[in-house]
């Protein structure tokens, strides 16, 4: 599963996108749009993948994603 949000830091837009099952498998941020977000993404999907992480990227909406805005 996949949660992604936006957020604003000192007038910025930070995308968070965090990949998860049963527990965070990984994560990828973007401060150039939701776009370069996605190609992040593929990089992240294709990394896990090459080490048998599962990965399905049916979007859910969890808390992960202001959970890693809050440690930033």
């Amino acid at each position: 599963m996949i949660s992604i949000e936006k957020f604003e830091i000192l007038g910025k837009e930070i995308w968070i996108a965090v990949i998860f099952e049963r527990k965070i498998d990984g994560l990828t941020f973007s401060l150039d749009g939701r776009g370069y977000l996605r190609e992040r993404i593929g990089s992240l999907k294709a990394f896990l993948e090459r080490r048998n992480v599962p990965v399905n990227l049916a979007e859910e909406k969890t808390c992960y994603p202001e959970i890693v805005y809050d440690v930033l």
